[in-house]
C-alpha cells in the first residue's frame, strides 16, 4: 500500500469513526489533490508532507508552541530519514570515486538511491568528507 493510499484509507476510517483527526487528514488529502497527477509516488507524497511539516513548524514557532496534533499526524506518514551511517555504508559499497569524473556525480547517484529519505545537504557533506573535497 502506498502512502497516498494509506492516507486516503485513514481519512475514510476517521470519517466513519467520527474521529477528531478527520479535519487534519482532509488538509493532507487536499494538498495531495492539488497536484496535477492524481496518483503520486511515495517520494512525491513525502516531499509534500515535508513541506506541510515545515510550514507547521514555522507556524508553531510563531505561536511559541512545541507541537500540534497536525504535526504529530504528519510524522505518522513521513518515514524515518536515512541515517548518516546508512548513507556512508551505502556509498562505501556502491560508489567507486576513481570511476567518476568528479565527486558531484556521486552526490546525484546517492540522492537518486535514497530519494526522499535524505536531503542533498547531508549527502553532499558526507560525500565531500569521503572524497576529500571541500
Amino acid at each position: 500500500m502506498t502512502i497516498q493510499e494509506k492516507i486516503n484509507n485513514d481519512l475514510h476510517q476517521s470519517i466513519k469513526l467520527k474521529s477528531n483527526i478527520t479535519s487534519n487528514l482532509k488538509v493532507i488529502v487536499g494538498e495531495l489533490q492539488r497536484n496535477k497527477k492524481k496518483i503520486l509516488t511515495d517520494d512525491e507524497v513525502i516531499q509534500i508532507l515535508k513541506k506541510l511539516k515545515n510550514n507547521e513548524l514555522e507556524l508553531l514557532k510563531l505561536m511559541k508552541k512545541e507541537t500540534s496534533e497536525f504535526l504529530d499526524l504528519l510524522d505518522v506518514y513521513i518515514p524515518e530519514q536515512a541515517s548518516e551511517k546508512d548513507i556512508k555504508e551505502w556509498i562505501s559499497k556502491n560508489i567507486d570515486f576513481t570511476e567518476l569524473k568528479n565527486h558531484k556525480q556521486a552526490i546525484g547517484i546517492t540522492i537518486k538511491h535514497f530519494g526522499s529519505l535524505t536531503n542533498g545537504e547531508i549527502v553532499t557533506s558526507i560525500i565531500n568528507n569521503m572524497s576529500g573535497e571541500k
